[in-house]
């Protein structure tokens, strides 16, 4: 690797790293890491994604010809669109300023060496030749040169590889890989955009698809109706022309007929909803970053939660030491060696160093620092032999009866053990010498988080299934998922030396996963999602990783590891596992809510494309049957059934599980309503054939009557069951639209009616409540 081209070199003391002078220096270069990865969607991106959609387009060429033609009362319907435009920008942009803002919290910080001594700044305040202090858990900020130490590198976010490479002094390492073992001290040799992985990037543009079903469902409906509303379109203005002479009323008519083909506000509604969502977690202290991210966490069927630092606070204690061999050195001198040799930084690092200290008995000449997979940690000291500690089943391989008796009564407690042994033998190449003689083992508390039972409870009555997965005892695990309630938490299994074969046949059968290696981790996701689950990861740590990227939704507590945090979809910025049902509740009341509103776009939709279908089967001259709004007639409909409830419905609490995939729910309400719809018009059409007392010039009157205060019907099963919010929005529009279609008859252009077209259209009102009603059950019967 050459380092980056045409700059001056700097010459510096390893040890005391750049000093301030050179730093300046290198600022004036411009020669700062900063790279072009966009957090959240520009302001302008923002607005032009709103702006300009087909739809839109569509919508302002109608408005251009409408006022062309002088019908100015008509373009009423800019007033909704613009209002939605307002509404849906500012709220996305509210919502952009809240991730950003809190983004701050969780922004990536690399630990440099300047003027002598350490200090933390953000990863893009690096500047090139910067001496970088790397340790387990770190997302290396760019790409670098070891000068002291080795780690342990997995490059699975560059390469796919999840087996963690060995780089010693030397190596090169590249942003965007992290240290899953060891540290190291490492200089700055490429930033910005001459880094690997920006190089990746603008090779490989291509982004992963969203697996947001909300989102695929949206589009989809979009290319639907672009492919219908131009042949459909053509077709009314076809037949209008044929049946009527002026050019106004053509034009109006078949305006009214493609704008109502559009379920107008729809997708505006949906960016409002996930954005206001986002708002309200923020306010529970959790960080999305991405918009549907909120959708598939709603959707959760089982969460896969890592015993650590989820289920408890990662507050380790060591309760008790065990004696196994009384003439062994003293166990706080190993244990305290090994720590410093290796510079272990976990979580049972640190409560060891709290009890034994971090002091250097003996002299390190070869290290193994802890990684997940082989479960322990070990040095060859001079004149020592090799010291090892980790995982007791691990470590020693001829375990007596009566040690094995030990290790299984301690676990059943609940306690992590900790083995401590020696060899006589060195650490030749990463590789452990055989045969540790036990020595000690550590008895080592967990915290049980104080509302961990509560929540577990919490996600058992929400229908969420809970699986536990750790790379502990799986003994000591199920005893702690136990204690938090976990429902089969007896049902526990070691899936140690286990194939991937065997995992994936065990998936479901068990609750509790333990000794799990990070690739086992990621098997049992991807197993439990080809069994038809959607599922929720919550992780901190290095080893998470591999599962996070794997599962339909990744939860990352802030105070874990760097790498966790940035393969996310969300973060809990409190570390705070308690807070997990507030934001499901949240995703639930979103999507629940989106998917009730949406049916009423296009309940709209579905009535005028098929209304457009079935006039268009009668031979104009014989019925002069045509679409008869024009869109002003479509106003009530649009704003007092649609527009306005369906705003404040879509703010309301819903915290039901979520059943039915977004699309066929919508078809499932849409379709009967807008079938009741186009049953009212076509029937007011054939009584003006039929029979005299209906005056074929009132038709559009009547249609106007019996569309509005049908949808209203439709509106009424949306909102039942009646609570006051619900009944305030109802009742409210009732009044609202009766109001505005007595008070203004001629901006609507109404007719009287005679008694007789009243009672027709009360009577099919009234006739429209059964029948939806029997629709609605029979579609639900109906299995897509």
């Amino acid at each position: 690797m050459k380092k980056q081209k045409n700059v001056p070199v700097i010459r510096y003391d390893m040890e005391d790293g750049l000093t301030s002078i050179h730093v300046d220096l290198r600022r004036r270069q411009k020669l700062v890491n900063i790279q072009k990865v966009k957090t959240s969607k520009s302001y302008a991106a923002i607005i032009f994604k709103n702006i300009v959609t087909v739809f839109n387009i569509i919508w302002f060429c109608i408005a251009a010809i409408l006022i062309y033609i002088g019908a100015y009362s008509d373009c009423f319907f800019l007033v909704i669109i613009l209002a939605n435009l307002l509404i849906g920008i500012s709220q996305e942009i509210k919502a952009k300023k809240t991730v950003e803002k809190l983004s701050l919290i969780t922004a990536p910080e690399a630990i440099v060496i300047r003027d002598g001594s350490q200090k933390a700044i953000p990863v893009s305040e690096v500047v090139l030749d910067d001496i970088i202090s790397l340790e387990a858990g770190k997302e290396i900020p760019c790409d670098c040169i070891i000068k002291q130490g080795a780690i342990e590198v997995n490059e699975s976010l560059l390469t796919g590889e999840s087996v963690p490479v060995k780089k010693s002094e030397g190596s090169y390492i590249f942003a965007g890989s992290f240290v899953s073992a060891g540290s190291c001290i490492a200089r700055a040799d490429k930033i910005g955009e001459e880094m690997y992985v920006q190089q990746l990037a603008k090779k490989a543009k291509k982004l992963k698809d969203s697996k947001s079903e909300l989102l695929k469902s949206l589009r989809f409906i979009i290319n639907i109706i672009a492919i219908l509303i131009v042949p459909l379109g053509l077709i009314v203005v076809y037949r209008n022309q044929l049946i009527f002479t002026d050019i106004y009323t053509i034009i109006t008519k078949s305006a009214g007929a493609v704008i109502g083909m559009i379920p107008a506000g729809m997708f505006l509604l949906t960016s409002m909803a996930l954005a206001v969502g986002i708002i309200r977690l923020a306010k529970h202290r959790t960080l999305v970053h991405d918009l549907y991210s909120i959708e598939m966490l709603a959707r959760t069927t089982t969460l896969c939660l890592d015993k650590t630092g989820t289920i408890t606070d990662g507050t380790m204690v060591v309760k008790q030491v065990i004696t196994l061999d009384e003439s062994a050195k003293p166990v706080g001198d190993i244990i305290s060696s090994i720590i410093s040799a290796t510079k272990d930084n976990n979580q049972t690092a640190v409560a060891l160093i709290k009890e034994f200290g971090n002091s250097q008995s003996f002299k390190p000449v070869a290290v193994l620092p802890f990684n997940s997979a082989r479960k322990m940690s070990a040095a060859t000291f001079e004149g020592e032999g090799t010291y090892a500690m980790g995982a007791a089943e691990f470590l020693f391989n001829n375990i007596s009866d009566e040690l094995k008796n030990t290790i299984n009564e301690n676990s059943a407690l609940g306690y992590r053990l900790i083995g401590v042994g020696k060899s006589g033998g060195q650490i030749i190449d990463d590789t452990l010498p055989k045969d540790f003689t036990p020595l000690y083992i550590v008895l080592i508390e967990d915290h049980i988080r104080e509302n961990a039972p509560k929540t577990i409870k919490w996600f058992n009555e929400s229908g969420v299934k809970i699986k536990i997965i750790s790379g502990d005892n799986p003994v000591s695990v199920a005893e702690i998922a136990k204690k938090a309630g976990v429902i089969g938490a007896e049902k526990y299994i070691s899936l140690e030396n286990m194939t991937d074969s065997d995992i994936i046949k065990h998936v479901k059968d068990f609750n509790v996963f333990g000794r799990v290696t990070p690739d086992q981790k990621a098997v049992i996701i991807n197993a439990l999602k080809a069994a038809g689950e959607t599922v929720g990861m919550t992780g901190d740590g290095v080893n998470d990783i591999l599962a996070m990227k794997e599962a339909d939704c990744s939860i990352a507590m802030a105070a874990g590891s760097e790498a966790a945090i940035n393969v996310s979809n969300l973060v809990l910025l409190d570390s705070d596992f308690s807070s997990m049902p507030q934001v499901v509740a949240e995703g639930r009341r979103v999507i629940n809510n989106i998917t009730k509103t949406s049916s009423m776009y296009l309940m709209k939709t579905f009535f005028v494309i098929m209304l457009v279908v079935i006039l268009s089967l009668f031979p104009t001259d014989k019925f002069k049957f045509v679409f008869p709004f024009s869109p002003k007639q479509m106003m009530p409909l649009e704003i007092f059934v649609i527009g306005i409830p369906t705003f404040f419905l879509a703010l309301q609490d819903n915290k039901n599980k979520i059943t039915d995939n977004f699309l066929t729910a919508v078809v499932k309400n849409a379709l009967p309503s807008g079938t009741v719809l186009v049953f009212n018009i076509v029937l007011l059409y054939l009584f003006s054939y039929m029979f005299s007392e209906i005056n074929s010039q009132n038709i559009d009157t009547m249609a106007i009557y019996c569309t509005t205060f049908g949808g209203f019907i439709m509106l009424g099963v949306i909102c039942y069951k009646f609570n006051i919010y619900r009944s305030v929005i109802f009742f409210s529009m009732l009044a609202a639209s009766v109001l505005l279609l007595f008070l203004m008859p001629e901006f609507f252009e109404l007719n009287s009616l005679s008694l007789s077209e009243i009672m027709t259209v009360s009577g099919l009102i009234m006739l429209n409540i059964p029948m939806l009603l029997l629709l609605l059950k029979a579609v639900k019967k109906i299995k897509i």
